[in-house]
């Protein structure tokens, strides 16, 4: 399967982070239409509203619950042997 994903944060713009679904499924359908079939969750934990609508919708989900970026950093910063590990596997 070839995906066509885009990167969606946890908030609806000038609805703020309480999304409804209907917003959800309406965003989701626009994005299908222009041939996108995956979605990655960027830097929080997204609503449950979200997944139903990407399950219901078929869409491929990678969710993260922390920009990985920022990880490392906090890692380098409070564990310097985990973190030069963690490096090397990054």
């Amino acid at each position: 399967m070839k995906m066509k994903g885009v990167c969606i944060h946890h908030d609806a713009g000038a609805l703020g982070s309480a999304v409804p679904k209907e917003v959800w499924l309406y965003r989701l359908k626009q994005l299908k239409s222009l041939g996108c079939n995956a979605i990655r969750m960027s830097h929080n934990p997204e609503s449950n509203e979200l997944f139903e609508a990407c399950d219901e919708l078929g869409f491929v989900v990678m969710a993260e619950a922390f920009d990985e970026s920022v990880k490392l950093i906090i890692l380098h910063r409070h564990c310097e042997p985990l973190a030069a590990k963690q490096s090397i596997l990054f």
